[in-house]
Formats: C-alpha cells, structure tokens, sequence
C-alpha cells in the first residue's frame, strides 16, 4: 500500500461521511471517486513539496549549527586601507 493510497483512502472515508449531499450532487459514486482521487493527488503533493523544504532547511540550518565555511567566513575588509 502505497502513501497516496492511504490518503486516497481517508479522503474517501470523508466525503462518504460527511458528503452525503455531495454524492446526490455530483449524480453517481463514480464521479465522487474521481472528486477523491483529485483530492488525494494534491494532498501527496502538498505532503512531498512540504518534505523538500523541511529537509534543505534542515540541512541549512545544521550547516549554520556546524560552523560550515560558507556562514563563518570573514566579511572582507577594504582592499586597501584608507590612510589618515
């Protein structure tokens, strides 16, 4: 059983639940399934993006933690120094 099927599953559950009047709408369960189906697809992939981010910030912020040379490096000072 694969992640988009366990959420397929739980908006299905829902809309029978809840939607009765949905169903008399929408005419047949079939298009009901469809509506589901839809629902679930985006919700795997709100689900993957929201991952990606909360991994490279994760990584970012463990870098920063680590002291990595890209957030501890030096500011440059001037090229040259102004004489006074």
């Amino acid at each position: 059983m694969d992640r988009r099927h366990a959420i397929y599953g739980f908006v299905v559950l829902c809309m029978l639940f809840a939607g009765a009047e949905l169903m008399m709408v929408l005419g047949s369960s079939d298009f009901l399934m469809l509506m589901a189906w839809d629902i679930s697809i985006y919700v795997d992939a709100v689900i993957a993006v929201w991952t990606v981010a909360a991994v490279t910030r994760l990584k970012g912020f463990s870098a920063y933690l680590s002291g990595s040379a890209v957030f501890s490096a030096a500011r440059p000072g001037p090229a040259h120094p102004v004489a006074v």
